[in-house]
């Protein structure tokens, strides 16, 4: 019976914020899961000491709670590659994983990574990337595996057979990891890419059912228009245990084009099985047919179902308003039978006056619902918003935030991207300040920050609880400045108080104290300390 802990070291309103709205209890979402609106961080830059034009950037939350971001440096042909950091306080800082730095003439135009393990021993990294080698005129897709410690290459897990004369557009990847499908032994990797060739584009999807040891390549869909960018996702829940990969995909009429379809399909019954018909989703409504571009999907991941007793699926995207280029808003497709073409629209952000570009859309499995986010190029806001899996009132998606750069208005090209943590429920966001025409960089914020003691006084500036998780005891050690007394509470995910205790007379230095757990039930909890007549930052 083991019991994880999330140290907070805030006064008690905000404690009981992050109770309601990050550790809401797992299941069925009621009147709304995000009851309070969210607070966001400061905004971080990845990596302030890099000098590198940044491009693109991913976000991936372990199962520990660590933050993964990786990101494509391109300045210049000695320095391009792939920058992969890590953060283990909530991105306050971040430390160097692996830096892959390609020789000349070399171009990273595509990249994902996905993150498994269970623990820091077990933790590793799956990239994949597009290698783009001018001198060559030549695109290769690699996927590669790398402790997720050290950052050290454990193997190459995946190589194109061929290096392509024509594009490889994008590329996209994902993992069953948290909740794994039927065949999967330990877990699956699902990856997807587009590769333009003559006389038909084709959509290759590649996938290991054993752990990312061997991968198995098998073509989703051709076309003899053209595709472009890609989005991939997992989805299971009660009824659909079996686990299945979700694609969504840009198809375009010319080599160019800026907008186009958005087609759909997924693996018929398991990860590896064929994939369904694809459907072009923007046809079933006139406004959006042929004008639609940048999908992002995201699948229920529980072990419960949609009132549809099935699974939900969402596909958002931008669409080209009036077809001109200058004015585009942010909608979507549902589906709640991943069985069936039950496809209906919703709106976001709708309507002439709107600009708002580059959705992307995740699952949140604390919470048991659909966060989103995109980029308003008319206010310069990376707001967050979300919808339960039932998508009542589908074209209501109220704010959880306003804007995720609290600090940043220099952005051109902002490709947000949103990760869940599964160990608290913290909302994760990385961002490209800068973009098209300004040197990128890659920046980071989360919906719920740290909010510790006032600057000018602070006693408690780093909280440790180990062993976490627990079983029998916990033992917190912070140090101590000057003398004190301090309230200390244990707070499950409904926001009960299930074990508090008082520690007077703290002497300067490092405090320990140890709660007795042992008759706590298994899950997660906060561990709150108040200091009396002590503000907050």
């Amino acid at each position: 019976m083991r019991k994880y802990f999330c140290p907070l070291v805030l006064i008690s309103f905000f404690i009981l914020f992050f109770t309601i709205s990050n550790f809401a209890k797992n299941g069925p979402v009621t009147n709304p899961p995000y009851a309070i609106p969210g607070i966001m961080g400061t905004d971080r830059i990845l990596d302030p000491s890099n000098v590198d034009t940044q491009t693109d950037v991913r976000v991936v939350t372990a199962k520990n709670g660590w933050v993964y971001a990786a990101y494509i440096r391109a300045n210049g042909t000695a320095n391009a590659g792939i920058k992969v950091k890590r953060s283990k306080d909530n991105g306050q800082s971040w430390k160097n994983v692996c830096n892959i730095t390609l020789t000349n003439e070399r171009f990273i135009s595509g990249l994902d990574m996905v993150v498994c393990g269970n623990d820091s021993a077990s933790m590793v990294i799956y990239l994949m990337s597009v290698d783009h080698n001018l001198t060559l005129g030549k695109y290769t897709v690699f996927i590669k595996k790398y402790d997720g410690n050290t950052g050290a290459l454990l193997s190459n897990c995946y190589t194109e057979p061929n290096s392509y004369s024509y594009p490889i557009m994008d590329c996209a990847m994902t993992t069953d990891f948290l909740y794994p499908s039927v065949v999967s032994n330990p877990y699956s990797i699902g990856a997807v890419f587009s590769l333009r060739s003559n006389p038909h584009d084709s959509l290759i999807f590649v996938y290991s059912v054993d752990g990312g040891n061997t991968f198995t390549r098998q073509i989703a869909d051709t076309t003899d228009d053209y595709f472009g960018r890609v989005s991939i996702a997992y989805g299971k829940s009660q009824s659909q245990n079996n686990g299945k990969y979700f694609i969504a995909y840009e198809k375009k009429e010319g080599y160019i084009t800026q907008i186009g379809n958005i087609r759909t399909c997924h693996t018929s019954d398991y990860p590896g099985s064929p994939f369904t018909t694809p459907l072009e989703i923007d046809t079933l409504v006139g406004s959006t047919t042929g004008v639609c571009s940048y999908p992002s999907i995201a699948c229920q991941i529980t072990n419960t179902d949609n009132d549809s007793a099935d699974l939900t699926t969402v596909v958002m995207l931008e669409r080209d308003f009036n077809g001109q280029h200058y004015n585009h808003d942010v909608l979507g497709f549902v589906n709640k039978n991943s069985n069936g073409n039950h496809w209906e629209r919703f709106n976001v952000l709708t309507g002439s006056s709107s600009n708002a570009k580059q959705p992307n859309i995740v699952f949140d499995f604390v919470k048991n619902a659909f966060l989103a986010t995109y980029w308003d190029s008319t206010t310069g806001k990376i707001p967050l918003t979300y919808k339960d899996i039932n998508f009542t009132n589908s074209n209501v998606w109220p704010n959880l935030i306003d804007k995720f750069n609290d600090s940043i208005s220099n952005i051109e090209d902002a490709k947000p991207r949103l990760s869940v943590s599964p160990l608290n429920g913290r909302t994760n966001i990385v961002w490209i300040s800068g973009g098209k025409n300004v040197e990128g960089v890659a920046y980071y914020d989360t919906n719920a920050s740290i909010v510790g003691w006032d600057e000018k006084d602070n006693e408690i500036d780093k909280l440790q609880i180990f062993p976490n998780p627990a079983d029998k005891s916990a033992t917190l050690v912070f140090p101590i400045t000057t003398s004190s007394a301090l309230e200390i509470s244990v707070i499950d995910v409904a926001g009960r108080i299930v074990l508090s205790t008082e520690a007077k007379n703290l002497a300067p230095g490092k405090a320990q104290i140890t709660l007795p757990i042992q008759d706590l039930p298994q899950g997660y909890y906060l561990v709150k300390l108040k200091k009396k007549k002590k503000s907050i930052t």
